[in-house]
């Protein structure tokens, strides 16, 4: 396993904290040049993010995770951003060729 890093939103004020999240190597290798961000919004939903770091924030790929289903847990749900993520920026890539 390797970590990523996640940048943590908290409550009520928007201060941030620096946390690693553990992925595969897979995921690890795909995330490279990538930027992630976490947050649990009122409801008790929390909120994952990601891109790119040269796309704007307005760009980011954002996935809901569950504290309560495993199927749909944080990491799970950061697995599956930065699929999406990647495979965005392999289709943006091939546009430009």
């Amino acid at each position: 396993m390797k970590t990523v890093e996640v940048t943590q939103y908290i409550l009520p004020n928007g201060r941030t904290r620096t946390q690693y999240a553990r992925v595969d190597e897979e995921h690890y290798k795909k995330s490279k040049g990538m930027v992630f961000s976490a947050e649990v919004i009122r409801t008790g939903t929390i909120v994952v993010y990601g891109r790119y770091e040269d796309q704007k924030e307005e760009e980011e790929y954002i996935e809901f995770a569950s504290l309560t289903d495993e199927n749909n847990s944080p990491a799970h749900c950061l697995n599956r951003v930065i699929d999406v993520v990647y495979e965005r920026g392999r289709h943006a890539e091939d546009l430009h060729d």
